[in-house]
């Protein structure tokens, strides 16, 4: 039985607390096969203000628990910036997310990664983050999905202010 791939388009808008933002616009093509996911993304970001970026992305995942009322997953995601300026690729490895049924047609999340981030000059930041939202389904192709993020929880200075505070939604619609 062959795999049959999934194509989609979304748009998804990070607005962080302290008045940064980053929108995202991409095209998807992914496969699914038993609790095996992978694919691949490109598309084009901005921050509206001096970046705009060719992103490409890698990604796959790996639910390794699937109870009746949670289902336990790891995935990874390798994104590329290509952009002369804002030149990077960001690895981000998820050891645990958590999906709960809310609603019919609608799982919450809790989302736990690393994310390291090597840029053009050399540099490499590793970073922590956790991730809490809802994926929201419309119908069968669109789905929503708005998210909170609290990025780089080792910085335990900044915890409790809008630095590393953000809210997401993406829309989702595939074929």
């Amino acid at each position: 039985m062959p795999i049959e791939p999934t194509e989609s388009i979304s748009c998804t808008s990070y607005n962080n607390f302290d008045g940064t933002n980053y929108t995202l616009v991409n095209s998807e093509l992914s496969y699914k096969k038993d609790n095996f996911s992978f694919g691949g993304a490109a598309g084009i970001g901005t921050d509206f203000k001096k970046s705009t970026d060719l992103v490409i992305d890698f990604k796959g995942s790996h639910q390794y628990y699937k109870g009746e009322k949670v289902k336990l997953s790891h995935n990874l995601r390798i994104r590329s910036k290509l952009n002369e300026d804002t030149q990077s690729v960001q690895f981000r490895y998820s050891p645990l997310t958590i999906n709960v049924p809310l609603a019919k047609g609608v799982d919450g999340y809790a989302n736990l990664n690393y994310c390291g981030l090597l840029k053009s000059d050399g540099t490499y930041k590793n970073s922590g983050s956790v991730f809490f939202g809802t994926d929201i389904n419309i119908n069968k192709n669109l789905k929503i999905s708005p998210e909170l993020q609290h990025y780089n929880i080792q910085d335990i200075k900044d915890i409790g202010s809008r630095k590393n505070l953000g809210f997401n939604l993406s829309a989702k619609y595939s074929f």
